[in-house]
């Protein structure tokens, strides 16, 4: 079996047992990088197109990227997403879609959904008001300017990208993927509190990385909880999509 098909299959815990720390630690993150250096190498090859195409425009067409440059960022970012995914869909198959003799998959009632969206509504927006109480989201210059970029995206396009695609690409990552491989490497809550840090971790900043971390522990309790993939998206989905409005709306 060559690496790509070994990092990509799903060994059972028997399985990872013999296996080093080494071994263990690349299976279990390997996902995890590949999946920021894919969305990173297209953000700068569709960059360096875009400003290429940009050199050889007219002065309407640069007037209006630059009015429209953070919606253009997004869909970038998206676009982004989607490679990363595509990329290690087999991994995501294999973990998200496993149904062997010790899977438990559960179906999400209509009720339970709706408890996880006002749960997911009262905390984010919850935690981002303890935040901004204690001025904790002024404490870093990189979390006010990425929240100024996501802020600055079409109002439509962004409840898509920060509504759909971003929820869909990061549980499938951090849940479906990392998550799912800790459970069979570590204790159960050791693997929800890590699984949950490096999702904060992943961020890029301190006040993002909190938020994260914090956010995470709910959305992974949510997956063991309901033992249903739609569970963590309905958490991640709602809260984004709650601070997005909000923060177009009340927050401006």
């Amino acid at each position: 079996m060559n690496f790509w098909n070994r990092i990509n299959a799903r060994w059972t815990k028997e399985e990872l047992s013999p296996w080093s720390s080494f071994y263990k630690t690349l299976y279990l993150l390997f996902p995890v990088v590949i999946y920021y250096i894919a969305g990173d190498v297209i953000e700068v090859v569709l960059w360096a197109l875009i400003n290429s195409v940009l050199g050889h425009s007219s002065e309407n067409t640069v007037a209006f990227f630059a009015t429209n440059q953070a919606t253009v960022r997004g869909i970038i970012y998206a676009l982004g997403l989607v490679a990363g995914i595509l990329i290690l869909s087999k991994s995501a198959k294999n973990e998200i879609l496993y149904e062997g003799p010790d899977a438990e998959i559960k179906t999400m009632s209509v009720l339970n959904a709706c408890i996880l969206v006002v749960v997911s509504f009262c905390a984010s927006v919850g935690l981002n008001y303890i935040f901004d109480l204690t001025g904790l989201n002024r404490l870093s210059e990189s979390y006010n300017e990425i929240e100024s970029a996501q802020f600055g995206v079409a109002f439509y396009f962004g409840l898509v990208i920060y509504g759909i695609f971003s929820p869909l690409a990061e549980e499938i990552i951090f849940r479906g993927i990392l998550y799912n491989r800790m459970k069979r490497v570590f204790p159960l809550y050791v693997s929800m509190f890590v699984s949950s840090l490096l999702f904060g971790i992943f961020h890029g900043n301190p006040v993002q990385g909190i938020y994260g971390t914090l956010m995470g522990l709910l959305i992974v309790w949510s997956y063991e909880h309901f033992k249903n993939f739609s569970a963590p998206l309905i958490v991640h989905s709602v809260a984004n999509v709650s601070i997005f409005i909000l923060g177009n709306t009340l927050w401006r």
